[in-house]
C-alpha cells in the first residue's frame, strides 16, 4: 500500500504538471490570437465605447477601494440575488439571439439538417456512408423533428439552446455536490461564457454531447459523495446510459466523465474504503459498455437513411489529417476518401500518407508542430465561429428585428471583431485560472486535469487545429476552472504584489491591502 501511494503520489505530480504545461501553452498563444486585432475598417461605435469601457473596468479596479466594495457587494455578498438576475437577462439574450438569427449553417450540420427530408439522395447516402459516426445524430434529430413536426432551423437551435443550458444546470448541481462554495463561481463562468457563445445556432455533436456529458459527471458526483443506495443507484443507471448516447455521437466526449470515473474509484477505494460505491462504479460502467453496444446496433439496423458502411471512413484518416498543414480538415484527403472504394484502400492510403508526413516533420519538427498544433487546437475564445468551411451565407438585415446581434455574429457584420474581443477576454480569464490554480489538488480537480489531458493529447493526434473541438470539454473544463479559482486568485494577487512591492514586503502590503 506504501508503494502504491506513493507511486499515487508521482503520478499526480506528473498529471498536474503535462496539465499545466499543456494549458501555458494555451494561454501563450492566446495572448497573441488575432481576437485582440482591431483595424481601422472595424472600428465602430461600438468598438470604441467597449474599449473605454474596459480600459475604465481595469482602472477603477486596480486603483479604487471603493469600487472593490461595490464589486464585493454585488458579486460576493448578495450574490444570489446577482446570479438569478444575471440568469433572467442571459435567457432574454438567448431567445433574442435565436429568434432574431437562426441562420442556415453549412458543413456537416447542414448536410445533417437537408437529410432530415430528403435522406436518400445520393449525396446524403454517399456523406453518410463515409461518415457512419454521423447516423445517430440524424436519427435523433429525426425523431426531435417528427416529435415538433418541424425541420426548420429555429426548431432545432430551441433544441440546442435548452440542450446546452441543461448541461449548465448539470455542471451547477454536480459543483453543490462536490463543493457548495463553488456554486456562485460555476454560476458566473457559466453565465459569462453562454453571453460570448453563440454555438446554440448550431446543432450538431458539439453541443448535443454536453448534456449527456454533464449528467454522466454528475452521476459520479452522486456516487461518491450521496451514500443512500436508492438515489446512489438509479441516478448511476440513468448517468451510464448517458454516457453511452455521448459517446455514440462524439466518442471523445467521453474524456472527462472516464478520467473522473478513475479518481473516484481510488478515492473510494484507498481513502473513503466505501466498497459499496466502487461497486456502484463498475456496475454503471457494465451498463455503460452494454448500451454502448446495443446503441451501435440499432444505429446500424435504422432504416431511415440506406447506407454502406464499407465505404465508412476508417480512423487512421484523421491521424492522417492531424498532421497535415495545422492539423486539421484536409481537403485532398477528403477527396480520396471519397474516391477510393474500399476500406481497405482508404486505410492504406491513410496510413502511407501520415507514415510520410511524421518523416517529414522529424522529431525535433514534429515536437514543434505539436507546440504550434495545442494553439491552433485551443487559443480560440470564440470556438472557431464561422472558421469552419462555408460556415453561413447569412448577411445582416436591417429590416429584421434584432439586427445589431446579426451585426455582432454574422461574418459580414460590423462589430463582428467586437465579439471576438469579448470571448477572447473570458476565454484568457478561464485559461489564467487553471494555468495558476496549479497548486490545487483535489480528487476532482485531478480526474478532471486527467480527462482533460486525455481530451487535448487526442486533438493532438488527430483532426483538430480548430478550438470548436474543445465545447466537447467544456463542462469539465468550467467545473476545474469553479475548483481552482480561490487558489488561482491568491496566486495571480501574490505575483502582482511581489511585482509591485517586492518579494520582501509582499505580505505586509497583501495585509495592508
Amino acid at each position: 500500500m506504501k508503494k502504491l501511494d506513493k507511486f499515487l503520489d508521482r503520478s499526480s505530480n506528473w498529471l498536474n504538471t503535462i496539465f499545466t504545461g499543456l494549458i501555458a501553452i494555451s494561454f501563450f498563444w492566446a495572448l497573441q490570437s488575432s481576437n485582440w486585432n482591431f483595424k481601422s475598417e472595424d472600428t465602430t461605435i461600438v468598438s470604441v465605447l467597449l474599449i473605454f469601457g474596459l480600459v475604465a473596468l481595469l482602472l477603477a479596479a486596480y486603483g479604487s477601494k471603493y469600487f472593490a466594495k461595490i464589486w464585493r457587494l454585488i458579486f460576493v455578498e448578495h450574490a444570489r440575488i446577482t446570479i438569478a438576475i444575471l440568469s433572467i437577462l442571459l435567457l432574454g439574450y438567448q431567445l433574442m439571439l435565436v429568434f432574431g438569427l437562426h441562420p442556415a449553417i453549412g458543413f456537416d450540420v447542414g448536410q445533417v439538417h437537408t437529410s432530415l427530408t430528403n435522406p436518400n439522395t445520393t449525396n446524403s447516402r454517399g456523406y453518410f456512408s463515409q461518415n457512419f459516426n454521423n447516423v445517430p445524430v440524424l436519427l435523433f434529430y429525426h425523431a426531435f423533428a417528427q416529435a415538433v413536426h418541424s425541420t426548420s432551423w429555429l426548431a432545432f437551435d430551441l433544441l440546442t439552446l435548452v440542450l446546452v443550458d441543461l448541461s449548465c444546470l448539470f455542471n451547477v448541481l454536480t459543483m453543490y455536490l462536490i463543493h457548495k462554495w463553488t456554486v456562485k463561481y460555476i454560476c458566473y463562468l457559466e453565465i459569462t461564457w453562454l453571453f460570448v457563445f453563440p454555438y446554440i445556432l448550431v446543432p450538431y455533436t458539439d453541443t448535443l454531447v454536453l448534456p449527456f456529458s454533464s449528467f454522466a459527471i454528475l452521476a459520479l458526483a452522486v456516487i461518491i459523495q450521496v451514500k443512500k443506495w436508492y438515489i446512489r443507484l438509479p441516478i448511476a443507471i440513468v448517468g451510464a446510459f448517458a454516457l453511452a448516447f455521448s459517446f455514440l455521437i462524439k466518442p471523445s466526449s467521453i474524456a472527462v466523465p472516464v478520467g473522473i470515473a478513475v479518481a473516484g474509484i481510488i478515492y473510494l477505494m484507498m481513502i473513503k474504503h466505501d466498497y459499496r460505491g466502487l461497486i456502484t462504479i463498475l456496475i454503471s460502467f457494465g451498463i455503460f459498455l452494454t448500451s454502448s453496444y446495443g446503441l451501435r446496433e440499432l444505429s446500424q439496423k435504422q432504416n431511415f437513411i440506406q447506407v454502406n458502411e464499407q465505404l465508412e471512413i476508417p480512423a487512421v484518416h484523421f491521424l492522417s489529417m492531424g498532421i497535415s498543414g495545422k492539423g486539421g480538415y484536409n481537403p485532398h484527403d477528403a477527396l480520396m476518401m471519397a474516391k477510393l472504394p474500399k476500406k481497405s484502400d482508404k486505410v492504406a492510403y491513410s496510413w502511407k500518407k501520415y507514415q510520410q508526413r511524421l518523416k517529414s516533420k522529424g522529431f525535433f519538427g514534429y515536437l514543434v508542430f505539436l507546440f504550434k498544433k495545442q494553439g491552433w487546437n485551443t487559443a480560440d475564445g470564440t470556438f472557431a465561429w464561422l472558421i469552419e468551411g462555408h460556415f453561413t451565407s447569412a448577411r445582416p438585415d436591417p429590416s429584421k428585428p434584432f439586427y445589431f446581434l446579426q451585426e455582432l455574429l454574422y461574418p459580414t457584420g460590423k462589430n463582428l471583431q467586437v465579439f471576438r474581443l469579448l470571448a477572447q477576454i473570458w476565454w484568457i480569464c478561464v485559461l489564467a485560472i487553471l494555468l495558476f490554480g496549479y497548486r490545487y489538488v483535489h480528487i476532482y480537480s485531478m480526474g478532471t486535469r486527467l480527462g482533460l489531458v486525455v481530451g487535448m493529447i487526442f486533438l493532438l493526434l488527430f483532426e483538430g487545429g480548430r478550438s470548436r473541438y474543445l465545447i466537447q470539454f467544456l463542462p469539465g473544463l468550467l467545473m476545474l476552472a469553479s475548483l481552482l479559482y480561490p487558489t488561482a486568485k491568491e496566486t495571480i494577487l501574490d505575483l502582482v504584489h511581489a511585482v509591485t512591492y517586492g518579494p520582501n514586503d509582499q505580505k505586509k502590503e497583501r495585509k495592508n491591502a
